[in-house]
């Protein structure tokens, strides 16, 4: 059997026919490459007796049920155990493919013996498609160093059965994550290929198991912290032939790695930025440890200018002037001191790279922001390539905008009522190290998980302990995806009225 595609299913009878009706219309079924295994996870409704109904008359269908309820990932590795395929797939019961889209995929690991996943594109469908503009989500160009942003592999790769031998099966201990850890560990055993527009569409809504707690952020942060470390970031820079022996190489690296994560463009983004300049400042740092460089440090002002502390970063570039005058410090501390005086409203820093031979997070990416610029140096003998970053851009993608009105509001807020952040992630922090800067001060944060960060400065209030009293006269800035939307502006809806739950523009 060339492909085994495996459903896991609980209590979804309702999607389960579609599903199977899905898988059947591939070409690789009617070619007869191509198995579906369903383990049925001791769902409380019929998926079992539809499933018999379609086993009547199609073959190459398996079924197997447990007792109890079992994770999503346990529910996999039952079947990749069972199933005969020389490739695997996942198939949600919500997800659906275009007919010819695992052939693309199978031919692609067909082409190439050094590949062990393939991964394509993907649609969005579901009671949050306008925020998605019903429209094409592309993915990018395969750089394993990039796994550590983000799971680049998307929502239906197709792998290798044989890489379970190598690097084992899913991680049963993780619930919703453990698709991410398998496909950082699949980068270390071999190539991926990325097959355009070879696609399936993903279901996307409030209630998906992904968003409804707190649980994928924290094995998220858990697989990071993990794959963070030196010796896992200098194997998937060595993947691609980047020199990792020496201090400065590996200081190069580090440099790199920062870049990226101060903006990069996740296929869940839809070509938008996402950004984690916490993560841009540690590396910034972990860089200028193994060897100093005035752009590694000059990028580090650039991220801590981005985390929303323009006189923290300001003051820091003006000690690595003192040490190194070079065209490009000498711009971006200008700048800063421009945004700080109030004459400069957009500020635009140059960043630099350091001298590697791989592509920008955005040359890989279907960027539709004009976030970067190419920067051309007058100082023709500097190590390093400078390119442009709007970090107004930015901060606007990434955080979205409030209009005139509600900025005026806010004066008006901070004299006579509450001003309080819904999200205590990156997101509400930058924006109230933003908000400090105007002068507004913050009552506190609001967060729907109970294990929510707390900051030093401000509370933290847990949504599940809100009462009316907590938020009387207040006005609540709503700081996360537009994902969360729709179910935070339901909860809030029964403490504020409409008019003072505010979701600014242009967030994804």
């Amino acid at each position: 059997m060339r492909v085994s595609a495996i459903i896991s299913t609980y209590n979804a009878a309702n999607l389960i026919r579609g599903c199977l009706e899905d898988l059947l219309n591939q070409t690789l079924y009617e070619k007869g490459e191509l198995e579906i295994v369903v383990i049925d996870s001791g769902s409380l409704e019929n998926e079992g007796e539809i499933v018999s109904d379609f086993q009547k008359e199609k073959t190459q269908i398996e079924y197997l049920r447990t007792e109890e309820r079992e994770s999503i990932y346990q529910a996999w590795n039952r079947g990749i155990r069972i199933a005969k395929g020389r490739y695997l797939t996942n198939a949600n019961t919500d997800d659906r493919h275009d007919v010819d889209s695992l052939e693309k995929l199978a031919n692609a690991l067909d082409a190439d013996d050094e590949a062990v996943i393939a991964y394509g594109d993907s649609r969005m469908t579901g009671p949050c498609e306008e925020q998605f503009q019903k429209r094409d989500f592309p993915n990018r160009e395969f750089f394993a160093p990039s796994l550590m942003l983000y799971n680049l592999f998307g929502y239906q790769p197709m792998w290798k059965a044989s890489l379970h031998s190598t690097i084992g099966y899913f991680n049963e201990n993780l619930k919703k994550a453990a698709d991410y850890d398998f496909g950082l560990r699949a980068a270390t055993a071999g190539k991926a290929i990325y097959v355009k527009e070879a696609f399936g569409t993903v279901y996307w809504g409030c209630e998906t198991q992904t968003l409804t707690d707190s649980t994928m952020f924290r094995e998220i942060t858990q697989i990071k912290e993990h794959w963070l470390k030196e010796e896992q970031i200098l194997g998937l820079y060595s993947m691609k032939d980047v020199p990792i022996e020496d201090s400065s190489e590996q200081a190069h690296v580090y440099h790199d790695l920062g870049n990226r994560f101060l903006c990069f463009f996740p296929q869940w983004k839809g070509g938008e930025p996402e950004s984690d300049p916490d993560k841009s400042v540690l590396f910034f740092k972990r860089s200028l440890a193994k060897k100093y460089s005035w752009g590694a440090a000059n990028n580090l002002a650039i991220a801590l200018f981005s985390q929303g502390k323009p006189k923290e970063a300001t003051e820091y570039l003006s000690q690595v002037e003192t040490i190194h005058s070079d065209d490009i410090v000498n711009k971006n501390l200008k700048e800063m001191n421009g945004f700080l005086l109030g004459q400069v409203y957009e500020p635009k820093l140059i960043l630099t790279a350091p001298p590697l031979s791989v592509k920008r997070e955005d040359e890989m990416s279907f960027s539709t922001t004009d976030i970067f610029q190419d920067y051309e140096s007058f100082d023709t003998h500097s190590p390093y390539q400078g390119y442009e970053i709007s970090v107004s851009a930015l901060w606007e993608s990434y955080l979205g905008k409030l209009s005139s009105q509600q900025w005026k509001r806010l004066d008006h807020q901070q004299a006579h009522g509450k001003i309080f952040i819904y999200g205590a992630g990156t997101r509400g922090r930058i924006f109230m190290n933003q908000l400090h800067c105007k002068g507004i001060q913050v009552t506190g944060f609001i967060d729907q998980n109970e294990d929510s960060s707390n900051f030093q400065t401000v509370p933290t209030l847990k949504l599940s302990s809100l009462e009316c009293s907590d938020l009387r006269n207040s006005v609540v800035i709503v700081m996360t995806g537009k994902a969360h939307w729709s179910s935070i502006n339901s909860n809030l809806k029964e403490f504020l009225e409409p008019e003072n739950i505010w979701f600014p523009g242009s967030v994804s």
